[in-house]
């Protein structure tokens, strides 16, 4: 990500990152260029989503540390954006990331 963002390029990058320390190492390398979004979600409505049938599996117990459940998250304390999926649609979301860019970048 930040090869790309040296060169200008808006970047993408869609990380669980549960520990503060984590998301301050971002920062750390991306300064100024990162832009936290917190896609907001409980425990529950990922279980409800989940595609690819991890939440089942550590249900289960095969999937040890499972974060939210056996491995704690820490929310982030002041993200640039937060979307709210339990209460917004995925357009609105789309819609409001779109938006904060825009604003960001100055378009």
């Amino acid at each position: 990500a930040k090869l790309f963002v040296s060169q200008g390029v808006i970047t993408f990058v869609s990380a669980i990152t549960p520990k503060g320390e984590l998301r301050d190492m971002a920062r750390g390398l991306l300064g100024n260029d990162l832009f936290e979004v917190y896609v907001k979600a409980s425990f529950e409505t990922c279980e409800k989503r989940d595609v690819k049938g991890l939440y089942a599996k550590a249900a289960k117990g095969e999937i040890p540390n499972f974060t939210g459940r056996d491995s704690g998250f820490e929310p982030p304390h002041n993200p640039d954006l937060i979307l709210d999926t339990e209460t917004t649609s995925i357009e609105d979301a789309a819609f409001e990331l779109l938006e904060a860019i825009r604003e960001r970048i100055g378009v």
